[in-house]
């Protein structure tokens, strides 16, 4: 089942959010003034991948937390250690969906 209300712990300086619906679900992007991202997809018939091509010294993680995709990208080195405590804390506390 889909979320509306999520509440999760993420690196600060957020530059927008934005909620791409589809038939099956929706994609949530949280995008950072440096260019890195997090994706969470909730739906079906869907796949969130890493891109193949990265520039040097940007990281990215693929996650499945409670059946849904979560990736962050082109996270720079000097924030890498940020976005991995985050995903690990989504590991180990999950997704409070307000459910």
């Amino acid at each position: 089942m889909c979320f509306d209300n999520l509440s999760i712990e993420i690196p600060s300086g957020i530059h927008k959010i934005q909620k791409d619906s589809y038939e099956e679900g929706f994609i949530l992007l949280i995008a950072y003034a440096d260019t890195s991202y997090i994706s969470i997809l909730c739906g079906g018939n869907a796949t969130l991948n890493i891109k193949a091509a990265r520039m040097k010294n940007l990281y990215a993680r693929k996650e499945i937390i409670e059946g849904r995709q979560i990736i962050y990208e082109n996270v720079p080195v000097e924030r890498k250690a940020i976005f991995d405590l985050a995903f690990d804390r989504l590991k180990e506390n999950g997704l409070n969906t307000g459910n």
